[in-house]
């Protein structure tokens, strides 16, 4: 139960207690700059584009081979269902395809002294920023479709849930350990004080 002191060092802001949670009035003609945005390799978005087309051509092959296929007949009606389907379920994958390469060109980062911060979307744009005092650990990974093309992907922890994490992918291999290491770096000095 809080004393009358106690209320009375809650209610003064900077009191001996040095702590002040004051309501902060917002204006209009105020405005927040944000971070420059620095984009990813130019050459991700056709990688990523690629990478989908191909998944989504395997996938219609083998399935073309199972419909033609002389080992055994299917039903007529489901012969004419299951193309009319996958056609369909194909389309579909070419649109998400071509939206997921105009978010891809519209995929960035911002390295500061004290954050990093990822923009993404299209659409629905996200902005996410991880204090760098907040990381837990950091990671650079490669795919064989990264390594051959001399790109990679950023994972930053948090030092909470998974939510809090996020990867950045389609940064060249060398920018990626040189984000990585400038992360660690400020945050070891960070705690030394």
């Amino acid at each position: 139960m809080a004393t009358n002191t106690d209320k009375k060092l809650l209610d003064v802001p900077n009191a001996q207690n040095g702590f002040s949670n004051q309501l902060i009035e917002t204006v209009n003609e105020a405005q927040i700059d944000s971070p420059n945005m620095t984009h990813v390799a130019t050459t991700y978005p056709g990688i990523s584009l690629m990478v989908g087309v191909v998944v989504i051509a395997v996938i219609s092959i083998i399935f073309a081979g199972l419909i033609i296929q002389p080992l055994f007949a299917l039903p007529e009606q489901l012969e004419y269902w299951s193309i009319r389907i996958w056609g369909g379920i194909a389309l579909l994958w070419c649109l998400l395809e071509a939206y997921e390469y105009g978010a891809n060109k519209r995929l960035g980062y911002c390295l500061r002294e004290q954050d990093i911060t990822m923009f993404k979307g299209w659409l629905f744009r996200k902005i996410s920023t991880q204090p760098i005092c907040r990381i837990q650990h950091i990671e650079v990974k490669q795919g064989p479709v990264d390594r051959k093309s001399g790109l990679a992907k950023l994972h930053v922890f948090s030092a909470g849930d998974l939510t809090q994490t996020f990867i950045i992918p389609g940064l060249e291999k060398e920018k990626a350990e040189f984000i990585r290491n400038t992360i660690l770096h400020h945050k070891e000095l960070q705690q030394r004080g």
